[in-house]
């Protein structure tokens, strides 16, 4: 491993992290905005305002970490934002399926 291929790969996990972490707080810190049924919604599109560029740096990330194993470090970091990126992906579906479905 180069160290300058190390340095960025940690730099976009960085970013990444930062992201992630900002879609759940955030959207706290945003007033709501709207009157009746819609009060409030500028709080989910701040969610996935983050969420969306978190999703992109994880497809980077896996990119980047394509080519080592699974046990090592760098190989887990780079696999980890997308295998969560996917359960949230997973978890908003059966909510709107469960929703529906009741």
């Amino acid at each position: 491993m180069r160290r300058g291929s190390a340095i960025v790969f940690w730099g976009v996990f960085g970013l990444w992290l930062a992201c992630f972490s900002a879609s759940f707080v955030m959207p706290g810190l945003v007033g709501p905005v709207g009157d009746g049924f819609t009060r409030g919604l500028n709080r989910v599109s701040e969610f996935f305002k983050y969420q969306i560029g978190a999703t992109l740096l994880a497809v980077i990330l896996v990119a980047l970490s394509r080519g080592y194993p699974w046990r090592s470090l760098r190989g887990a970091a780079g696999r980890l934002p997308a295998g969560l990126a996917g359960g949230l992906v997973l978890l908003v579906v059966v909510l709107i399926l469960v929703a529906r479905l009741q």
